[in-house]
């Protein structure tokens, strides 16, 4: 209830004072005279409504009842209140190692939903007394279970005996890593807990079978594990047909996606996108550059049916920004921008969502939470750097339409690229969180349970909204001295995370380093003025670590 009422401009520090599963009675008014007139309410009177209360919020005295009321509708008009206290549930979740205080939220989400979680994971990051950092959010997870996660055929059988050794009952089994969803499919079939089974897993994190699945006859896509499977294709009677993309079949975010605008690059970029490759992949896949913009979609699905989607746009690349004066093999293509709510026509969101669901389903998919990236041909937008501006942002194509060579008018229609099986990154769902009050963590939670009721109840959108937050602090992170020099800058920021990763995935060096800030910016006064805060955060921060950067190192 907090996160969707903390959006609102008028209902400042909202507070809830309910337990997970507590009961909630209704407030009998005694103040309403015979008359129908209000009389003034005693302390008593005031102490029962504060005992009925399911929270508390304060509101400026120029607020309008009417403009609060309507808020508060807006926002809190889902099923909420259940005839029944849920059974106590418990859900394990194989991940990676994480820094809980940064993923802090989605801990949260699970105990106000009162779910006890059991975190599989390797190593001890989590364990009990293991880290003085983690030690106050230890209550968040009941337990933290240690194994093996290799990502090798006999995965699925050390997740389950470690589900199947855990003293307590375990009540649904899921993973927000892309590396493990087809052997935590095997697992939780075997256990008998839900899932989609493990096959729609192994299409969808494969480029290359997702790919042949919708386009079968496609001579534009295809998929190449060697230099000398690329030079028979070069020489084969069909045409490579410039620019193309390539990319790993299997691959985490950006990292060995190359574009090519000749076969000489082509030859130069397989060969860095085959370095990405994990050794059991199916190589990389080569397919048409779509100069288009670019869009995450965000489904909820039960049962084949769709209850919740989203159209986020995602701003162009770097890779792209470039590729205007240069060839863009060497750049990066990773994430710059992404804003809700979305500026491409109804038309084209609504094609985006029907094309997207289409292809889960086509997967084998029937539930779940699903992240989506794809890109609009020939759309009637574009991405335009306004004079003055720092950030591009989706303006009218000139001409609002594109002539094919006959002469006709060419429809908008999506170009898929992925479809990730689980929830958004956790910049992404804070976006969500942000905008349309969507936790997708809750979500899946709930859906790796079989808590259907709430799991419906949850996948209601709310209004769009500010969130008032604090922002989280790293001991080392650039934000606390952009906060210092820029308070104007930062009262913007409502999440961010920052990391520090190897540039050689992305076609740099070996000892090359990539510094990146994942930020959320939300802003009452419009879609402009936040790309404007965009603008003037990503220089005031670069320039905070620049000089960093070239300051003498005294470790």
């Amino acid at each position: 209830m907090v996160d969707r009422l903390a959006g609102s401009v008028l209902a400042v520090s909202p507070r809830s004072f309910l337990a997970p599963d507590a009961k909630v009675t209704p407030f009998r008014d005694t103040t309403t005279t015979l008359a129908g007139t209000t009389s003034c309410c005693s302390p008593s009177d005031l102490g029962c409504a504060l005992e009925a209360a399911v929270g508390a919020l304060r509101f400026s005295v120029d607020t309008r009842l009417a403009d609060l009321e309507f808020d508060l509708d807006q926002r809190l008009s889902f099923p909420w209140l259940l005839r029944e206290r849920p059974r106590e549930r418990r859900v394990c979740v194989v991940l990676d190692p994480v820094n809980p205080n940064v993923t802090r939220t989605r801990w949260e989400g699970a105990a106000a939903l009162g779910i006890k979680v059991v975190v599989l994971s390797s190593g001890s990051w989590w364990a009990t007394g293991a880290s003085d950092a983690y030690r106050g959010l230890d209550h968040l997870r009941e337990a933290f279970v240690s194994i093996d996660l290799t990502p090798d055929a006999r995965l699925w059988q050390r997740i389950v005996r470690a589900v199947s050794s855990y003293p307590q009952r375990i009540d649904g089994l899921f993973t927000p890593t892309d590396t493990y969803l087809v052997s935590v499919a095997q697992a939780a079939e075997a256990l008998g807990l839900f899932s989609n089974g493990p096959e729609p897993y192994s299409i969808s994190t494969n480029k290359s079978r997702t790919r042949k699945l919708l386009d079968p006859n496609s001579t534009e896509c295809f998929s190449v594990r060697s230099a000398p499977e690329l030079e028979t294709r070069l020489a084969s009677a069909e045409p490579v047909r410039f620019p193309v993309v390539c990319k790993p079949s299997f691959g985490r975010g950006s990292e060995g996606v190359f574009k090519a605008e000749s076969a000489a690059e082509l030859r130069d970029v397989v060969a860095k996108s085959l370095e990405a490759c994990t050794a059991d992949s199916n190589g990389v896949l080569v397919e048409p550059y779509v100069d288009g913009p670019e869009v995450d979609a965000n489904l909820v699905l039960r049962d084949g049916r769709l209850l919740y989607a989203e159209v986020v746009d995602d701003f162009p690349s770097p890779a792209e920004l470039e590729s205007h004066t240069q060839s863009a093999n060497g750049a990066l293509f990773i994430e710059t921008q992404a804003v809700a709510p979305s500026k491409l026509p109804r038309a084209e969101q609504s094609a985006v969502i029907a094309s997207m669901m289409e292809v889960i389903l086509l997967q084998g998919f029937h539930t779940g939470i699903f992240h989506c990236e794809a890109r609009i041909r020939n759309s009637r937008v574009e991405y335009v750097l306004a004079p003055g501006a720092t950030i591009p942002d989706l303006q009218p194509r000139k001409g609002s339409s594109v002539i094919a060579e006959g002469g006709a008018e060419e429809q908008p229609t999506v170009f898929l690229y992925e479809v990730n099986a689980r929830v958004p990154g956790t910049m992404s769902s804070a976006a969500s969180l942000v905008a349309r009050g969507i936790d997708f963590w809750a979500l899946q939670v709930l859906c790796a349970v079989g808590d259907w009721e709430r799991y419906e109840a949850l996948a209601r959108r709310v209004s769009l909204g500010q969130l008032n937050r604090q922002f989280v602090d790293g001991e080392r992170d650039p934000m606390r001295e952009l906060a210092c020099r820029h308070p104007d800058i930062v009262r913007y920021v409502v999440r961010h995370n920052t990391i520090v990763k190897s540039r050689q995935a992305y076609g740099g060096g070996r000892d090359e380093w990539l510094w990146g800030a994942f930020v959320v910016l939300c802003s009452p006064n419009g879609r402009q003025h936040v790309l404007d805060v965009a603008g003037r955060f990503t220089a005031a921060y670069e320039a905070i670590v620049s000089a960093a950067d070239e300051a003498p190192c005294h470790d």
